[in-house]
């Protein structure tokens, strides 16, 4: 890689699995330092997210966001039993669905549950990720400390080298969902009245310009601007 990248952690309900969260994080950062990925990493709560949307981007939480380019959001499965907590900030952040804050990011999901969960927070995060703009490029599911290091090490190893690849090709093969939803959004948002905020903010980020999601993600990428 020519540049080193800055990489964001949002930490969601960890506190079940700290100590596990804690190790994976530590692997993280020790193979994307040692391989010339990542300049700095900075560590924020779901709290510190919220404010970051309440603050409308004035707060250290978005500034920092936005000057990363590697997304690592970790998070304990909640299975059907959604905490209210969890429930108030997917309301609260459901915007980003369509300003797509994470747009030309790289995004990492990392999940701990037990045996007996349905990967329901789990599926439904990465399904945000991908609508709040960002290129899904690994996905990992723990199972409370039972994990074996060798196999994770390989995880995060081979996670490493879609970030390379993506950097040295700058491109990143978004999804068909994306493209989709993208595609959806614009015709929408194209008949919105010219005073309407969204229809302003897209025309502000040249998102309403683009061809299909796969060339505006691409013109991003790594926090290039059109």
């Amino acid at each position: 890689m020519n540049k080193r990248i800055n990489l964001y952690v949002c930490k969601g309900f960890t506190d079940k699995y700290e100590d596990t969260f804690s190790k994976v994080l530590d692997k993280f950062v020790k193979e994307f330092e040692g391989r010339g990925i990542i300049e700095k990493c900075e560590v924020f709560t779901q709290a510190e997210i919220e404010e970051a949307f309440d603050d409308h981007k004035n707060g250290k939480a978005a500034r920092v966001l936005g000057e990363s380019q590697l997304l690592l959001f970790i998070t304990e499965e909640q299975g059907m039993e959604i905490e209210h907590r969890m429930k108030n900030f997917l309301q609260k952040v459901s915007i980003w669905c369509y300003t797509m804050p994470m747009l030309g990011k790289l995004g990492i999901l990392v999940s701990v549950c037990n045996e007996n969960e349905l990967l329901i927070t789990t599926n439904y995060m990465t399904k945000l990720l991908l609508s709040w703009g960002s290129g899904v490029v690994g996905r990992l599911v723990l199972q409370n400390g039972k994990d074996n290091d060798i196999e994770l090490d390989r995880q995060i190893h081979s996670i490493a080298n879609k970030v390379i690849k993506a950097c040295n090709d700058a491109s990143f093969e978004v999804s068909d969902s994306q493209m989709d939803n993208f595609s959806i959004n614009q015709k929408v948002i194209k008949e919105l009245d010219d005073t309407d905020g969204l229809k302003r903010y897209w025309k502000k980020n040249k998102y309403l310009e683009a061809t299909d999601f796969q060339e505006l993600f691409d013109s991003r990428l790594f926090g290039r601007s059109v």
